[in-house]
């Protein structure tokens, strides 16, 4: 036991699985109380169920596919929605586990990969409200595709596909992630067994998220947000649920400018930026002293499928929280490809200190921080089931 605990590896395995088991499990007990309790969010779970049963509307094809698969299970759309969203949590949050611990046993300063405040399982568990929007499917989806690459697997590489796909068509901000995607399958087919299998994916992967943006485009309104809600008060949904994702699709530019208005000029010229250095600061260290200087420029260039999110939405955390990702994926491209070698590897006082820091602080999913960060999410947590079990 002794010998075990003395090795840093075995240790940082631990610490890795404590962390994503607790994100995890808070993040499904938010999503069980939406569902259960609350009979689903406006936000959260609306968002999944806009659908084209009564008009086309953008977002609504994944919509339409799960109010179909509650029809024929006679069970709430809700439910349905929950279901598929604590599957997805599931799987990311266990893909991502296996590849930083893969990526840790080549070298343990990879650890940091879990250290950006930015990263989902940071940015969801701080700040739950930015959490279990439609990015969940395409995050899971390039997790998918990663662990496929990693352990060389057709049927991965097709869950992986299949998800991108319903990714896509269920959010237009979804296809901005297609480069990744393609980037992912590109550097796989150089070294892969069946190019062609690959190459079938990349296409099939790009057609379909072209055809699903000149959906999105082309029914960028509904006329009366009533046709897209009546479908699920026949099934028994709440009218809430349509007060959020649903009654926003027919708002225009002149609502989003007054949602814009309602942050302060601090927030979007000082504290936003600051959040945004800090949130990729335990990657850029990474990727700084890597020896393929590719991999810092791809990380840095795979936040611009995102730069026009920052005009139209005021989620700009979550927009950040895509780029993080991003970058995250990249780095893990390096590793699995065997690209990964550092000129210098970073000090165990300086992988400590920025891990701690990480921990510490977290942005929130429009702008601004969050004090304390996953730490004091975490003690909340702690404190919180000690109450509850002195009751």
């Amino acid at each position: 036991m002794d010998r075990l605990l003395r090795n840093p590896y075995t240790i940082f395995q631990f610490v890795m699985a404590s962390f994503l088991i607790f994100g995890a499990g808070f993040l499904l007990s938010e999503l069980a109380t939406d569902v259960l309790a609350n009979g689903g969010h406006k936000w959260k779970q609306g968002d999944w169920l806009v659908n084209t049963l009564n008009a086309d509307v953008r977002r609504g094809p994944l919509g339409t596919l799960f109010i179909g698969i509650s029809d024929v299970l006679n069970v709430s759309p809700i439910i349905i929605v929950g279901a598929f969203q604590a599957s997805l949590v599931i799987l990311s949050f266990f893909l991502l586990g296996k590849l930083v611990s893969f990526a840790s046993f080549q070298n343990l300063a990879f650890a940091l990969l879990l250290a950006s405040p930015g990263l989902f399982a940071i940015f969801w568990v701080v700040d739950p409200d930015g959490a279990f929007r439609k990015e969940l499917v395409a995050f899971t989806a390039l997790l998918t595709l990663l662990y496929a690459f990693r352990v060389n697997s057709v049927a991965w590489a097709m869950l992986g596909t299949l998800l991108f796909s319903l990714a896509v068509y269920g959010h237009e901000v979804n296809v901005l992630f297609l480069p990744l995607v393609l980037l992912c399958l590109s550097i796989w087919y150089r070294t892969s067994a069946q190019p062609k299998f690959l190459l079938v994916l990349a296409i099939l992967s790009a057609l379909l998220a072209c055809h699903a943006l000149y959906y999105h485009l082309s029914n960028k309104e509904v006329d009366d947000v009533a046709r897209v809600c009546a479908p699920l008060l026949e099934r028994g949904v709440s009218n809430h649920v349509c007060e959020g994702s649903i009654n926003w699709l027919n708002k225009d530019l002149g609502d989003v400018k007054t949602r814009f208005s309602t942050i302060s000029v601090i927030d979007m010229a000082v504290i936003f930026p600051l959040a945004y250095i800090g949130a990729a600061l335990p990657l850029l260290m990474l990727l700084f002293r890597l020896n393929e200087r590719k991999y810092l420029y791809l990380a840095l260039i795979s936040g611009l499928p995102f730069a026009p999110l920052y005009f139209v939405g005021i989620d700009w955390g979550r927009w950040l929280s895509m780029h993080i990702f991003s970058m995250t994926c990249i780095l893990l491209l390096s590793i699995i490809s065997g690209n990964a070698s550092f000129k210098e590897p970073p000090s165990w006082k300086f992988l400590g200190v920025i891990a701690i820091a990480g921990m510490l602080w977290a942005p929130l999913h429009i702008t601004g921080v969050y004090e304390g960060g996953f730490a004091l999410r975490f003690l909340y947590e702690v404190y919180g089931s000690y109450l509850a079990l002195m009751r």
